[in-house]
């Protein structure tokens, strides 16, 4: 009866050193770097590099690019009649772009608007709506077979954050749409992975492998 009450608890214990060895070894962990690219008046481009992946820390499973990016537009009107003229909808579009390596391309549309009211200013002058602070944030997925450019030490991941002058539109008769925006961003990349068993773990998972092959051989 003892040795029975042995042989299960060296089971349990052998059980035991593996379960802990291996939870241990096979936890998903995280790590990021960010940039910020200034607020500025748009057109703009940032290129800047990246911390890549180090390949030391364990294997990795996962890379995402992410873009959080805020913009203030103003829609301007230039109203080309001999009176007040009233209009509806006039939008600022901002499209802020991140683009890694692959190319990996992440877009954020920032929008000010829509606004309505009435172009009381004649040309020359010209009637100016400021709008919203406005804010945006996309992620993307690097695929596996692009993982690549990512891995390394040091800064090795080559971004470059671009916004046009962007788009100006609306409705009414008479009118011309343009304006203008000062826009900026935070691009983070973000490495998935798991670690590799440490010489530690390794030690226990080959101690409980011996108690449990010990107890099958009995049971054969």
């Amino acid at each position: 009866m003892r040795k029975q009450i042995f042989r299960v608890g060296v089971v349990a214990i052998g059980a035991v050193l593996i379960g802990f060895a291996w939870s241990a070894s096979a936890q998903a962990n995280t790590i990021s770097y960010s940039h910020t690219t200034t607020s500025q008046a748009v057109p703009l481009s940032d290129s800047f590099s990246l911390n890549g992946f180090d390949p030391s820390l364990g294997i990795l499973t996962g890379v995402t690019l992410e873009l959080d990016t805020s913009a203030t537009a103003e829609v301007d009107i230039l109203n080309f009649s001999g009176s007040p003229e009233s209009f509806s909808n006039a939008t600022a579009t901002i499209p802020v772009t991140a683009t890694g390596p692959g190319p990996t391309l992440v877009t954020n549309n920032l929008m000010a608007g829509p606004i309505s009211g009435t172009a009381s200013i004649l040309y020359p002058g010209t009637n100016q709506y400021p709008g919203n602070p406005a804010n945006d944030n996309n992620s993307t997925s690097v695929a596996p077979a692009d993982f690549g450019p990512y891995i390394g030490v040091g800064p090795i991941v080559l971004v470059d954050v671009s916004a046009n002058t962007g788009s100006y539109q609306g409705t009414g008769n008479n009118l011309f749409y343009g304006g203008s925006a000062v826009a900026g961003a935070v691009t983070t990349v973000t490495y998935t992975y798991t670690v590799v068993p440490e010489p530690a773990s390794m030690g226990l998972i080959l101690a409980g492998l011996p108690l449990l092959a010990a107890r099958r051989r009995r049971h054969a």
